[in-house]
Order: C-alpha cells, then sequence, then structure tokens
C-alpha cells in the first residue's frame, strides 16, 4: 500500500474515492477542477486517469464485517480484546497506524468507534485493541465477553508523517513520544517490546 503524506488512500483501492468525485481530492488538480497537473502524488500513480477508467465513479469503501471476540481482560477502566478478522483485513492493519471502526452488533452505525490496532497474529487471523471507557460510544464496550460478535469497518490507515523513516531503522535508538492509550498501538507490537520490555504481558 501506498501511503502520501496527504491522503493515506492514494494509490490503494479504495482510491479514487468520493473526494475525487466531488472535487475535492487532497492530492490531485486536474480532478479538483485545475486545467494543468499540479500533482502532489510521488507514488506514480494519476488519479485522474484511474477515475476516468471508473466511467467517474469513485471504487467501493471499506467493508463491514461480523468477527468474534476471541478473549476479553477487562483492567481498571479499560478493556483488552482479541477479535477473528478476515486475513485481508488483519494483513493491511498490521503497519503503525493502522486502525478500525469497531461497535456492538446491535448497536446503531453512530456508535462505530475507531480503534488503534494493537498487534495481529497472522497465523491465526486475528487482532487486537485495547478501549478506555470515557463515554456513550465507549460505554457499549463494559459488558464484553468472549463469543461475542462485533462489526469491524477496516481498513483504514492514518498516513503517519514520518513512518517511512521508522520503518527504516534496523537496530538504532529510537525516540517515540505517545500519550495515554495511545501509547501500546503507536507502533508495533514487536517493535514496541523491544523499546519497552516492562509493558504488563497483559496488554500485549
Amino acid at each position: 500500500m501506498i501511503i502520501n503524506g496527504l491522503c493515506a488512500d492514494y494509490g490503494s483501492r479504495f482510491c479514487p474515492c468520493i473526494l475525487a468525485v466531488t472535487g475535492g481530492c487532497a492530492v490531485c488538480s486536474q480532478v479538483n477542477g485545475k486545467d494543468f497537473c499540479d500533482c502532489k502524488a510521488s507514488g506514480g500513480i494519476c488519479i485522474k486517469q484511474e477515475l476516468l477508467r471508473n466511467g467517474g465513479k469513485a471504487n467501493p469503501g471499506r467493508l463491514t464485517y461480523e468477527c468474534e471476540v476471541m478473549s476479553v481482560i477487562h483492567y481498571d477502566g479499560l478493556v483488552f480484546f482479541r477479535v477473528k478478522v478476515p486475513l485481508s483485513l488483519e494483513r493491511e492493519v498490521k503497519r503503525p497506524g493502522g486502525f478500525v471502526f469497531v461497535r456492538r452488533k446491535d448497536a446503531a452505525s453512530w456508535y462505530d468507534v475507531p480503534i488503534s490496532v494493537q498487534f495481529e497474529e497472522m497465523m491465526v487471523g486475528s487482532i487486537g485493541m485495547t478501549l478506555l471507557f470515557r463515554g456513550v460510544k465507549t460505554n457499549q464496550f463494559k459488558d464484553l465477553a468472549e463469543g461475542d460478535t462485533l462489526l469491524i469497518r477496516g481498513p483504514f490507515n492514518n498516513g503517519l508523517l514520518g513512518l517511512q523513516h521508522l520503518e527504516a531503522q534496523q537496530s538504532s535508538r529510537c525516540l517515540i513520544l505517545a500519550k495515554g492509550i495511545g501509547l501500546l498501538p503507536s507502533v508495533s507490537r514487536r517493535k514496541f517490546l523491544t523499546f519497552h520490555p516492562e509493558v504488563p504481558a497483559r496488554f500485549v
């Protein structure tokens, strides 16, 4: 997947999106109505050409999957849970900054909660997330139990600035600043354990 500094979806199967159709693309000047190419992209993909090839329509958006909760740990206002997901989804959210929208199966669509993916298990096809109870949307998970069904929509990437520099590090020292609940999903599980071995095992 190509991640552009202005758009995390640039060059992905979700591009062109509805913003390109409505003239609000963050990357391509020509689909926004300009007569000349002032392209901010660096991945070699022309969004205007892709839009024309697509008949002026946006590509399909993210899918919503019904996923079974495999394990749950409640601890001091937090809930850590592991969910069985399709392998295709698991592969696309494993980069740092990957997240999904989650809600209970019986909840309305506006109860979607964006949650960063803390870790993934390639051989199992599952992802783990930690959530802090802060309001009406997150409180729907207070009685979450193993075997429950959740609706997960994704994958999403936030286009983390500087991500390519972090991923290029090999046997190097890095300073990663994160706060609160954003600490664990700030980097992938293996890299996080390398820098922070004192993290309780129940959260990894």
